[in-house]
């Protein structure tokens, strides 16, 4: 063969190849130097850029997206300090454009940055979260806003990729949850799981407790929300594509312990005069189930967004179940002891769940032989953090859900750093105690995903636990295969939590001199007596990003505007 020939043929089968992985002949891989946080499943870059210009807009094709557009002119503005209106109609040169795409499915989505940047999804929160890749590419130079030519097809390993915010201990106002919301949209994790106490739930959900409740418990030093309080939080995270999973624990009012006593106490529940635990069991009183029915329906009108509800219960420590009429109750329900009524009461809530068209999800308490014996939905999705009570695999293995929240790395008082979440797997399960379980889960599609705790911690301090490891963590549940490394991934982790701080803080706040290096603030247990943290000086600078905000400084007991 010619060797010209032989040239041609060599140059058409590279274009073949090119073409074959939907790489056009001027594209190549996208710049490594991307901001992108979790690296996208498929990424590819043309020569040049898009710029935004003064009449740029945030067009919307569908009138359910405009909520989202409104969030995305609000975050580019704390960015940058531009702002971009925002209209009904198809994107043209220099606009930015969201569309619903019926051909991607759950949250695969697709940006195209040419002339434009089009961001599609199959619904609302799929858009949202191309819209947070978008947001990621954006440069700001020259005093302008430009793109880069990317096309990006992506979508994630696991459906659910949660945080978990503990505000039952400590006061956490609903400003301080939403920047959660905040941190979840940043990071591409689409639930914030809320561990509240029963008293704020009752709270919540019962007027006449709110007009005589009983005293808080040890547990109970949150701050109680109202009705409009938590829908205002559950649309504000709706509009961002995060979906908020609220917890309560109505099993824990009917098994023996210290809840049960308070909730007999509490009579605005229902006609309990005529109950007497010493000839019936609560789990007997039909007004129980009434009280536990009505306020599940509020529930899922409040939480509308969320596919489950968590029930609690107390990681299968049931107590004693051993008087006459409890007895009784095991006898008619053909139960063995404690164990088997937790296992009953979780298939009790779960139907109710079911009827106000909700899923169940509970904490890993119940023992296998006890779900066995009541024959427990295999719809039920167990919070797997211990693994002492049921194990992760056994349950897979027997058909349930497993939500991967275990202690090692996930629980972030135990103090794992970003590091470690980073070098793990969203199916392996480890435990900060028990050194054997390590346990490495099979890839199914009843392995829901991640969560990140806490627990007990105060309302400062509490994103800042989150915030890298929640990144961590988010890269490795979204694309396992990326193959990035630790130190590529903490560049691009710079930037990205320098936007989450931009849109969660609007005052701007910039610390100097005395502080550099901020792992010594008391923000992550790591504070102890004697540590040395200053300097000469220490120069704080406020600068609002929002002409609406005003900084204001404490001195003396006297509050000055600055600014």
């Amino acid at each position: 063969m010619p060797l010209a020939r032989l040239k041609r043929l060599l140059f058409l089968l590279v274009c073949l190849a090119a073409t074959s992985h939907g790489l056009a002949a001027d594209e190549s891989p996208a710049d490594p130097s991307l901001n992108l946080l979790p690296w996208p499943k498929s990424i590819r870059q043309s020569p040049g850029e898009m710029v935004l210009h003064e009449k740029s807009q945030i067009m919307f094709a569908d009138s359910s997206l405009e909520p989202l557009a409104g969030v995305i002119s609000e975050e580019i503005f704390l960015l940058s300090g531009i702002r971009l209106q925002i209209a009904a109609g198809t994107a043209a040169t220099g606009d930015i454009g969201l569309v619903i795409d019926p051909q991607l499915k759950g949250e695969a989505y697709q940006l195209d940055i040419t002339d434009r940047a089009v961001a599609r999804g199959g619904r609302y929160d799929a858009v949202a979260i191309a819209s947070v890749t978008l947001e990621q590419a954006l440069q700001l130079r020259d005093n302008g806003l430009r793109l880069p030519l990317i096309s990006v097809s992506d979508h994630p390993d696991y459906r659910m990729r949660a945080v978990q915010m503990c505000i039952k201990h400590q006061i956490h106002a609903i400003s301080k949850i939403k920047q959660g919301v905040d941190l979840c949209r940043q990071l591409k994790l689409n639930t914030l799981a809320l561990h509240a106490s029963n008293y704020q739930m009752l709270w919540m959900l019962c007027p006449p407790f709110r007009e005589n409740p009983l005293p808080k418990g040890n547990s109970d030093g949150g701050e109680t929300y109202s009705l409009e309080e938590m829908r205002g939080l559950v649309e504000y995270a709706r509009q961002r594509g995060v979906v908020i999973m609220p917890e309560w624990g109505p099993a824990d009012f009917a098994m023996p312990g210290e809840m049960m006593h308070w909730f007999y106490k509490a009579r605005q529940f229902g006609d309990y005069k005529s109950f007497d635990p010493a000839k019936e069991t609560l789990l007997d009183n039909p007004k129980f189930w009434e009280a536990i029915d009505d306020m599940t329906r509020q529930l899922a009108e409040v939480f509308t967004t969320t596919e489950y509800l968590h029930v609690g219960a107390l990681d299968g420590e049931t107590g004693h179940w051993d008087t006459a009429p409890d007895h009784a109750f095991m006898k008619a329900h053909n139960l063995r002891g404690s164990g088997d009524v937790w296992a009953w009461l979780l298939k009790r809530l779960y139907e109710i769940n079911k009827k106000h068209g909700k899923e169940t999800m509970a904490f890993e308490g119940v023992s296998r032989s006890a779900a066995a014996q009541v024959n427990l939905p295999k719809e039920v999705a167990f919070f797997a953090y211990q693994t002492w009570y049921y194990s992760s695999d056994q349950m897979l293995a027997d058909g349930y859900r497993v939500l991967n929240a275990a202690w090692r790395p996930l629980y972030t008082v135990g103090g794992y750093p970003a590091r470690e979440i980073y070098a793990w797997s969203p199916n392996i399960v480890r435990h900060n105690i028990t050194e054997d379980i390590n346990i490495t889960l099979p890839k199914s599609d009843r392995l829901l995903g991640p969560l990140l705790s806490t627990w007990e911690g105060t309302e400062i301090g509490h994103l800042e636990l989150l915030s890298d490891r929640g990144a961590a963590m988010a890269e490795r549940c979204w694309n396992e295969a990326a193959g990035r490394t630790w130190d590529d991934f903490n560049r691009r982790l710079a930037p990205v939590m320098a936007a989450l701080s931009a849109i969660q803080f609007p005052m701007g706040v910039q610390v100097d001199g005395a502080i550099k290096d901020v792992s010594f603030l008391p923000l992550d247990h790591r504070w102890a007596a004697g540590t040395v943290c200053y300097a000469d000086k220490l120069s704080i600078t406020m600068k609002p990003r929002r002409p609406d905000v005003n900084c204001l400084l404490y001195t003396s007991g006297r509050c000055r505007r600055l600014l």
